[in-house]
């Protein structure tokens, strides 16, 4: 697929939450289950783009690098339009998980959640060309931004609560980007080892060689 059709198909898919309403066959299925449902789901399309950036080839650092930027600007307008709806409501990490129906609250949090994974996801497996566009986004506060919807998902606990493998992932981020201690035995297998310096080898001592007859063009035959 063209790069820049799927850069369409992408910012489409992190312009539009994935929450769910319940309908008269969800009556007994509470809003956070049925969320946690969709969320799910997105997380499975979500995986595709993850893989379309894992199949360029690890020359082609320019399309990866356009791509990714094209992603981070749209997840740092969403996450921080997302935000600013949440903060009017005073929706914060402690607020529960919404009990009714309000389309711009469960569309903000939604989004939040969404792009947050994400994000996760991209930069674990690009560590070193996510880290180097950080500065190149539309936002200047990109690093802080994505801080602190880390930190919102990770202390709420409701879609990403123990029994999610995506908390584990929200660990290694805040682990790989230093927003938390690191464990003893975190390795990110994806990034690159600082590069060693070269050593110069010893040079050879010339062993000198006993003296003998040599030939001269002067030799007498």
């Amino acid at each position: 697929m063209d790069i820049k059709l799927f850069s369409i198909l992408l910012i489409a898919a992190l312009s539009v939450g994935c929450y769910g309403d319940e309908g008269p066959d969800s009556l007994h299925v509470s809003r956070l289950q049925s969320y946690k449902k969709a969320f799910t789901a997105k997380r499975l399309m979500q995986r595709d783009i993850v893989k379309k950036v894992s199949s360029f080839k690890s020359g082609d650092f320019r399309k990866r690098e356009e791509f990714l930027l094209v992603m981070y600007n749209t997840v740092a307008k969403v996450v921080s339009d997302s935000f600013e709806a949440l903060d009017r409501f005073e929706f914060s990490e402690a607020t529960p998980f919404p009990k009714s129906n309000n389309h711009e609250l469960d569309e903000a949090l939604s989004l939040v959640y969404e792009n947050c994974a994400l994000f996760s996801d991209i930069h674990l497996r690009n560590p070193d060309v996510s880290e180097s566009l950080f500065k190149k986004t539309n936002t200047n506060n990109f690093k802080e931004l994505m801080k602190r919807a880390l930190f919102f998902c990770y202390n709420r606990e409701d879609v990403y609560d123990t029994s999610s493998p995506d908390r584990q992932l929200l660990s290694l981020a805040l682990q790989d980007l230093n927003f938390i201690a690191r464990s003893k035995d975190f390795v990110n297998p994806y990034r690159k080892s600082p590069s060693q310096p070269q050593k110069t080898p010893p040079k050879k001592e010339r062993k000198k060689l006993p003296r003998g007859p040599s030939l001269s063009r002067r030799s007498e035959l």
